[in-house]
């Protein structure tokens, strides 16, 4: 996902995107990881969400199979202090 956004020029780095992973189904357990999830991709932003990406619906079952990842550009201004 990141490598479509760089080559489109969406992004220049990693730092300047948002990810969303989507079909979590009861993401509580992933609530807590989401920061230190977003530090281990090297995004500015990252949203993990129970729901599907497609139509919005809550997922039941989770699996692999049925993770959907979105990226865009990170929303914002960059700080000229910090990474993200």
């Amino acid at each position: 996902t990141l490598e479509n956004l760089r080559r489109d020029k969406v992004i220049g780095k990693s730092l300047e995107a948002r990810v969303e992973i989507a079909g979590l189904g009861d993401g509580k357990a992933f609530e807590k990881r989401e920061e230190s999830l977003r530090e281990l991709t090297n995004v500015s932003q990252l949203k993990l969400r129970s729901d599907s990406l497609l139509d919005g619906k809550p997922v039941g079952e989770v699996g692999m199979d049925k993770l959907e990842i979105s990226g865009m550009a990170a929303v914002g201004q960059k700080c000229a202090r910090c990474w993200h």
